[in-house]
């Protein structure tokens, strides 16, 4: 396995963070595309210029020095079309180009002195994360690809998301159906990948084709169980996350169901 250069022995992660930035815009500007950095930290290290409307960059770096993982990790955002993660791996020399949205979708919801993170981790060519993400590794491309809006401003004021065609089980239905699988205590705590997959065991004979629709490589309804966890339940105290984020109903969610009229069903 390649390394890292010796000199990162002595500098302190900020540093190191600030090399990981350089790096990348460098590669950047090695492909033709037109780079601007902020002058203050809004969260985007760097945005690129194409046919006139821009793309935000938040770049991760990773030496490789802890284990065969790359592990990158980002403080809790919105997901956007036009917002994209620029990941790299000194000691494997790959660069990942994750779309924000994927990033949360596939990343793992941490707590860290009071914060709220979102935690990626690549395991080794072959594994099923690393194989999940190979079309984002080094794929520079992709920054030129897919719906594009001007910037209008550094902070936009609203976002909006695109209505869904057809009939499909919305985010708060799945929050409950996620409260239903937890209410048992033989069922948690459990971590976010099964409790995606009981709810596709308990839903799926009622998905429609809206639901099965592919967004940014899967399913509708797995993408709206994922946000109803990290982005629904969590936020709300509903559910909390123990220890290796395995995922247990609280009291308020116990009441949310009892609300409902679906306590003990």
């Amino acid at each position: 396995m390649l390394k890292a250069p010796r000199f990162f022995d002595d500098l302190a992660s900020g540093q190191k963070g600030k090399v990981g930035e350089l790096f990348i815009c460098g590669e950047l500007l090695r492909r033709r595309f037109h780079v601007y950095t902020p002058v203050y930290d809004s969260g985007v290290d760097c945005l690129v210029k194409i046919n006139g409307t821009y793309k935000e960059i938040q770049i991760k770096y990773c030496d490789g020095r802890t284990g065969k993982y790359a592990m990158f990790q980002a403080r809790q955002f919105r997901p956007d079309p036009t917002f994209f993660f620029a990941c790299h791996l000194a000691s494997r020399r790959e660069t990942w180009i994750i779309p924000s949205r994927v990033f949360l979708e596939m990343g793992t919801s941490v707590r860290y002195k009071n914060k709220e993170y979102v935690r990626l981790s690549i395991g080794e060519e072959g594994s099923s994360s690393y194989e999940s993400l190979r079309h984002y590794r080094d794929n520079f491309e992709l920054l030129k690809k897919g719906q594009v809006t001007p910037v209008a401003s550094p902070v936009p004021l609203k976002r909006t998301t695109a209505r869904i065609a057809g009939k499909h089980f919305k985010q708060d239905q799945i929050e409950l159906e996620v409260l239903r699988i937890l209410q048992d205590p033989l069922q948690q705590p459990l971590p976010a990948k099964e409790i995606v997959r009981l709810v596709g065991e308990r839903l799926g004979s009622q998905f429609g084709p809206a639901d099965l629709a592919r967004v940014n490589g899967r399913v509708r309804w797995e993408v709206t169980t994922r946000f109803a966890i990290y982005q629904g339940l969590k936020k709300r105290g509903l559910i909390e996350a123990g220890e290796k984020n395995r995922y247990s109903i609280t009291q308020e969610g116990i009441a949310e169901l009892g609300s409902a009229g679906l306590l003990g069903k």
